[in-house]
């Protein structure tokens, strides 16, 4: 009696198609020489960079005649690209290093609260410096602030607001509009504000005049 062969699962065949891929691994010179101990070059980096690396905001097309700014290091306001080039960090960081590059009592902080508790999400949980920190803010906050809600930047602080204000006053949110100059980098904040006045229950909005 002949035994037929089993159709194999859609699944199965998208898994034997990843263990399989057609695709050749791309030649990656740089790792392999970092992982014999060789220090990059300039060159070296300009060619990783412009086969492998997307970044933000940029247009690309500049680099397939000129090179990339590579930034090596920062100390204070500067900072140095791997030409030995030495510019000002207008943006510090992305607005993110308003204390300046290369300062060793912020490292040596860093390393110190590393080395106690690297990390630790403040759902259920808490830590002494979390605790430190609500009462330092408290203290040069403005008068009739008791509370603080960590975030992990401007993003995710901005989001957290939106829903906090829709859970006070759903209707303000009729009050706000997008702008040309519009980021659009947050989600809940997009759909809060292209939401159909038809969706809105006003009957659980305590909106305040003059709010």
């Amino acid at each position: 009696m002949a035994i037929q062969a089993r159709k194999p699962s859609p699944i199965r065949t998208i898994i034997e198609k990843v263990r399989k891929p057609k695709a050749k691994q791309a030649k990656l010179p740089l790792f392999e020489a970092m992982a014999n101990g060789e220090t990059p070059t300039d060159a070296m980096l300009q060619r990783s960079a412009k086969d492998h690396l997307w970044m933000h905001f940029t247009r690309h097309s500049p680099f397939q005649t000129g090179d990339m700014n590579i930034i090596t290091r920062g100390e204070g306001i500067y900072l140095w690209d791997s030409k030995g080039h030495k510019v000002i960090d207008g943006l510090s960081g992305l607005f993110a290093v308003n204390a300046g590059h290369g300062r060793a009592e912020l490292a040596e902080a860093a390393a110190k609260q590393m080395m106690e508790l690297d990390f630790m999400p403040l759902w259920s949980f808490n830590h002494p410096r979390a605790i430190e920190l609500t009462e330092k803010l408290l203290s040069i906050g403005p008068a009739g602030m008791t509370r603080i809600f960590f975030t992990t930047g401007g993003t995710e602080g901005v989001e957290t607001a939106w829903k906090l204000a829709k859970q006070d006053c759903k209707a303000v949110l009729q009050a706000i509009w997008p702008t040309n100059q519009d980021q659009g980098h947050l989600p809940h904040d997009r759909l809060s504000r292209h939401q159909s006045r038809s969706t809105i229950d006003y009957r659980y909005c305590r909106y305040e005049a003059g709010v």
